[in-house]
C-alpha cells in the first residue's frame, strides 16, 4: 500500500492508520474551527475494544509502525457508559449503546490537550478526519465543526 495515499489500514478489526501521511504534523482543513473546550476528549468514541487497541499498539510497536493506538493504549481509560454519561452526557446520548468509550489522561483541568504537538492523528482530525464534512454525532452542542453544517450563530461565550 502506498502510504501517500492510505485511507485506512485495517489489522483485523482494527484501527491502525488512518490518514494520509500528508497530514502529518500539520493541522487539518478547518482546524481553526475548534472551541478548544475539551468536550470531544472527556469521551472518546472509536470502534476498537481495549483489548484491540493493546494488541495493535503492540504489533505495532514492534513492527516499527507509527499508529494511534500507541498514544491511545498509552493514555486512554475506557469508560462505562454511566461515566461517559458524567462525563459528557450531550455526546454520549448520540452514541451506540454497545460503543467502546474512553477517556484521555492528556486533557488538562483547563480543557486544554497536554500533548496538543503529539497528539495522534485520531485526535489531530475530529470530527471528519480530512474528509468532507458529515453530519456525526459531535461531542458539544456548539461544538465550532457544527458551522460547517449548520449556519445557525455558536451560542454567546463560545
Amino acid at each position: 500500500m502506498d502510504p501517500e495515499n492510505a485511507q485506512e489500514l485495517r489489522v483485523g478489526p482494527a484501527l491502525v492508520a488512518f490518514f494520509p501521511s500528508r497530514f502529518v504534523g500539520k493541522r487539518l482543513p478547518m482546524a481553526e474551527l475548534c472551541n478548544a473546550c475539551g468536550a470531544c476528549c472527556r469521551v472518546i468514541y472509536v470502534e476498537q475494544s481495549p483489548e484491540e487497541i493493546r494488541a495493535v499498539a503492540q504489533l505495532t510497536r514492534v513492527l516499527g509502525i507509527p499508529s494511534d493506538m500507541q498514544f491511545a493504549a498509552e493514555h486512554w481509560r475506557p469508560l462505562s457508559r454511566e461515566e461517559a454519561m458524567q462525563r459528557n452526557p450531550f455526546y454520549t446520548r448520540q452514541l451506540p449503546t454497545n460503543a467502546h468509550l474512553y477517556t484521555c489522561d492528556q486533557l488538562g483541568e483547563d480543557g486544554k490537550c497536554q500533548s496538543y504537538e503529539s497528539r495522534p492523528l485520531v485526535c489531530r482530525g475530529y470530527p471528519w478526519y480530512g474528509g468532507k464534512p458529515v453530519k456525526v454525532p459531535l461531542a458539544d452542542p456548539d461544538c465550532g465543526y457544527g458551522r460547517q453544517l449548520d449556519p445557525r450563530p455558536v451560542s454567546p461565550g463560545r
